[in-house]
């Protein structure tokens, strides 16, 4: 569980499910956090991601291997002056 106001950041595995009611901030700018399990963002939690371009490996990635539940708010960090086209695919 994240807290209301904590922070879970960096690279790594999650080995279970995980509630978000604060901020996920998966990477070191840019990386990837996995949740071996289920993702549920509340209405008061925010995913931040990070972007340097549309690259593989030039963003965050949140993989979650159960079901994802998203509320909340999605926050886009641009990395040093990263643009992003309309129609830019980060898979």
């Amino acid at each position: 569980l994240v807290a209301s106001g904590a922070t879970l950041g960096g690279s790594g595995t999650i080995g279970g499910s995980l509630v978000n009611n604060g901020f996920i901030n998966p990477g070191n700018s840019p990386g990837t956090l996995t949740v071996n399990g289920n993702f549920t963002q509340g209405a008061g939690g925010t995913y931040v991601v990070e972007i340097a371009g549309t690259a593989a490996g030039q963003f965050d990635k949140l993989v979650v291997t159960g079901t994802a539940n998203l509320a909340g708010t999605l926050q886009v960090a641009q990395l040093n002056g990263a643009t992003l086209p309309l129609d830019a695919d980060l898979e």
